[in-house]
């Protein structure tokens, strides 16, 4: 039996990387856990095994030890373990052992005692009863529970655990128990297999039937529309504009004529970038020409930076910015607008935030008209298509009318665009553009806002909404028309 559940825990642990779902639910490889168990069985409780009376009392103190230990090993992985560990591997070794120690504990003692003492206790011993028919019951109800309300409300998954355990105790009580009891199913052993299988094949039927119903609700238009969303990203992605960490070549996208008279830039990261439809759609006037230069995950902070998408500093970003400052200032355009994803994204200190950004400023200030640093959208706390597709359909009466909005407030999010803001003070042709209003009227962001999808993810804006803020953003650059104006004209007559 050891061997066997070494050789399991190995499997287990290798596929917990490899392919989890195989890790999790089939059951030769979680064999180690149910061995685990016989073991301490086998060690304690087989008829003849030397674990007598004088055994116990030679040890009671170090065996209350152990299964206050092995509670605290249950608690502990209760408390740390999250999505994002490969469970089960290595890690269910904490909790696994754990259990081992409590039943051990247990198992040797005359009369319940420390831990033994606390788990007999008459409501742990009535859930410990039905725990397994509680651990059948409860992961479809809250899957079940989601798919109807699409609400993770803490006031709703409270009502399907509560749900799950009522449940647990009739199936135990009703069907469980008088099956497992009943003496004619042993007597008749085959009507008790044609039976299961009965059963797992209508369970099956229903799971498929469920599967079905649900692809022919992905077809639906609305639905199609939803899962459009998330391609609605900027042309320029398209286009090729933007590298991201694979080089640092400047590619810039150019849109109008060649040779306007007056020249306008976007340059950013992917949270500039989103922008462009509404850019493009403001600057789309006669004597214009934009330029568009992006990349992904690169802020305009000249500040090295550890990237954990690619687990090193992003130097290529280094590289990028200075080369695409470069050939920005040997242009002189009209009006720069520079965007930075301005909440957690980049784990910069308020000096490097501020100094960063004027070396930015330092570099465009003196050959540019204008300076505008955009204000970074809100983040929703969800994926924005996905939540309108989940709540498609839903019944009025679950009132969830409001379950696709989150409040705009980011503190942190604040706190950076005011440091961008004692940057841009620093320079009188620079100043801060600020449209998330339009983005979260009234301090609150909705996935979808008068017809359109507004978030294409769970922070980038869809491109149709971004176009549909082209009036608002020239309204916003109109304000500083004749600041940009009178710099224009004193930088050429400066060149001069």
């Amino acid at each position: 039996m050891f061997v066997v559940a070494m050789a399991s825990f190995a499997a287990c642990a290798w596929l917990s990387y490899k392919a989890p779902q195989l890790a999790f639910y089939m059951m030769p490889l979680r064999a180690w856990q149910f061995a685990a168990g016989a073991l301490v069985w086998l060690y304690f409780k087989v008829p003849g095994a030397t674990r007598g009376t004088s055994w116990r009392e030679r040890h009671a103190g170090a065996l209350r030890a152990i299964g206050w230990l092995g509670l605290a090993l249950i608690a502990l992985a209760g408390v740390l373990f999250s999505a994002d560990i490969p469970y089960p591997g290595g890690y269910a070794l904490l909790p696994t052992l754990g259990a081992v120690a409590v039943v051990a504990a247990g198992s040797v003692a005359a009369q319940p005692v420390g831990v033994a003492r606390l788990l007999s206790w008459r409501p742990l011993q009535w859930i410990g009863g039905i725990s397994y028919s509680w651990y059948l019951w409860h992961w479809p109800i809250l899957l079940l529970g989601h798919a109807i309300t699409g609400s993770d409300a803490p006031l709703y998954r409270f009502a399907w655990v509560l749900l799950s355990l009522t449940l647990a105790w009739l199936s135990c009580r009703l069907i469980e128990s008088p099956i497992r009891n009943r003496r004619q199913w042993l007597a008749r052993p085959r009507m008790a297999v044609f039976g299961a299988l009965a059963l797992m094949l209508l369970a099956n039927s229903l799971c498929v039937g469920w599967n079905n119903r649900a692809v022919e609700r992905m077809r639906l238009p609305a639905m199609q529309r939803y899962a459009m969303a998330h391609g609605d990203a900027p042309a320029i992605y398209g286009m090729g504009c933007d590298d991201w960490y694979h080089s640092d070549r400047v590619r810039i996208c150019a849109f109008g004529p060649a040779d306007a008279a007056h020249t306008a830039v976007l340059m950013g990261d992917s949270h500039a970038g989103q922008w462009f439809p509404a850019v493009a759609k403001a600057f789309d006037r006669p004597g214009w020409r934009l330029l568009v230069l992006t990349k992904s995950s690169c802020p305009m902070v000249d500040e090295p930076f550890f990237y954990e998408r690619i687990g090193k500093e992003y130097t290529v970003c280094a590289s990028w910015r200075a080369q695409a400052l470069a050939q920005v200032a040997r242009l002189k355009p009209d009006v720069v607008l520079l965007g930075t994803v301005g909440g957690g994204g980049y784990k910069f200190s308020k000096a490097q935030w501020i100094d960063g950004t004027t070396r930015v400023l330092d570099v465009l200030g003196s050959v540019t008209g204008h300076v505008y640093l955009l204000r970074d959208t809100p983040h929703l706390p969800f994926d924005g298509p996905d939540c309108l597709a989940e709540h498609e359909g839903r019944p009025a009466w679950f009132g969830l009318q409001h379950a696709c909005r989150a409040p705009a407030d980011d503190p942190h999010a604040d706190q950076v665009y005011r440091w961008l803001g004692e940057a841009a003070n620093r320079f009188a042709n620079a100043s801060m553009l600020d449209l998330n209003a339009h983005v979260c009227p009234d301090g609150v962001c909705s996935a979808e806002l008068n017809g359109l999808v507004v978030f294409r993810d769970n922070q980038h804006l869809t491109g149709s909404f971004a176009a549909s803020l082209g009036s608002a953003l020239a309204g916003k650059l109109a304000i500083g028309a004749a600041a940009t104006a009178d710099n224009i004209n004193a930088s050429q007559i400066s060149s001069r």
